[in-house]
């Protein structure tokens, strides 16, 4: 190879160089662009989630409070009901021999 041929080759060779760094700086820049992107995305969507379960914890939280009071409700009801029927079978059974002792 004589000189002229050389500095072409090292010429091109340089050029090329420039053209591969400047795509890989594009590169870069377009990979941070994304990347800032994605964690903005990422960073809204933990929000979203965030206050998503928010409103989740405090449906099932009144949800709960509500069904809490409704078997509370229920369980009073019923055992009003259990000492009703007991006063009754105790009255109706025992009421009798008492007044048979008294008598």
């Amino acid at each position: 190879m004589n000189n002229d041929n050389l500095k072409e080759v090292l010429d091109v060779e340089h050029e090329v160089t420039e053209r591969i760094n400047e795509e890989q700086k594009k590169f870069d820049s377009e990979l941070k662009q994304y990347k800032n992107e994605l964690e903005e995305k990422i960073a809204s969507l933990q929000e979203n989630l965030k206050q998503d379960l928010e409103i989740f914890r405090e449906e099932c939280k009144k949800e709960f409070e509500y069904k809490y009071k409704e078997d509370l409700k229920n369980l009073k009801e019923r055992n009003e009901r259990i000492k009703n029927l007991e006063f009754s079978f105790l009255h109706e059974i025992i009421e009798p021999y008492i007044k048979e002792i008294l008598d």
